[in-house]
This record gives C-alpha cells, structure tokens and sequence, in this order.
C-alpha cells in the first residue's frame, strides 16, 4: 500500500502477473502460494514514481514453514512434482 510503489505494485498484479507462467512454461499451473520477487530499479534516479520501470531479479517460490506442502517441491527425485500432489 506505499505509494511509492504503486506503480510497481499496480503493473505487476494487474499487468504482468498473467503474463508470467505462461512465459515460465507454466500456463496451466497456479501462481504458488508463497512467492517472493526481487524487484530492480531500472529507471533513472529522478525518474517520477509513476513513471518507473521495473524488472524482475529474481523469484522465490517456496513452501515456508508448510511442510505438507513439501510434496510439490520439484527436485531430483520428483521432477515433476505438482502442488496437486499435496494433500488435503
């Protein structure tokens, strides 16, 4: 809710945020629910807060403290694990 951010915080959720598992190749899966995105500055120092651009760094998704959830971590031994694999 800072209004520093809003611009960030508008265009990510109502812009690019649909854009993104498409572009990771995961167009039929859910947005997970705990997922962190470093975000970097790439606009001028000076530039006006609603005229900023932002890009993505880096994401982190994981299942924090939900150990059930750990069922859906993609590793060597679960390539294709699926927050469906998760139980009720």
């Amino acid at each position: 809710d800072e209004e520093k951010f809003k611009n960030l915080t508008t265009n990510f959720l109502e812009k690019d945020l649909a854009l993104i598992m498409p572009a990771l190749g995961l167009a039929a899966e859910p947005v997970p629910m705990w997922w962190t995105t470093d975000f970097i500055l790439a606009s001028p120092e000076g530039t006006p807060a609603a005229e900023e651009k932002w890009i993505v760094g880096e994401f982190n998704c994981s299942c924090v403290g939900m150990s059930r959830c750990l069922a859906a971590y993609c590793q060597d031994t679960s390539p294709n694990a699926c927050y469906t694999d998760i139980s009720a």
